[in-house]
């Protein structure tokens, strides 16, 4: 928890609900409420970025891949345990030379 959230976590605990019933109410709206947007306003360019007008056709479980992805490129992967994971599933590849 952030510094600001704990201090507001602070006064919520300290605030009476029967004799402030209001601004316990605004406290735990403070609470849960998120700090700004910017999450989802990522998600949504990402997801802009990814489907056009040529990839229309890709699935919903294909396009939540790739936007992860795109959404998460600080995350290191084990290329190594994904391609052992692929190669366990029924799902094969035939390539033609």
């Amino acid at each position: 928890m952030k510094k600001n959230a704990q201090s507001v976590m602070a006064i919520y605990e300290l605030c009476d609900k029967d004799i402030f019933p209001n601004c316990n109410i605004l406290l735990q709206i403070l609470l849960t409420l998120p700090v700004s947007v910017a999450s989802a306003e990522r998600s949504f360019s990402a997801l802009k970025r990814l489907k056009t007008w040529q990839r229309n056709q890709m699935t919903q479980g294909r396009l939540l891949g790739l936007a992860l992805l795109h959404i998460h490129l600080d995350l290191n992967i084990d290329i190594e345990n994904v391609m052992n994971r692929f190669a366990k599933s029924k799902r094969r590849l035939e390539f033609i030379i």
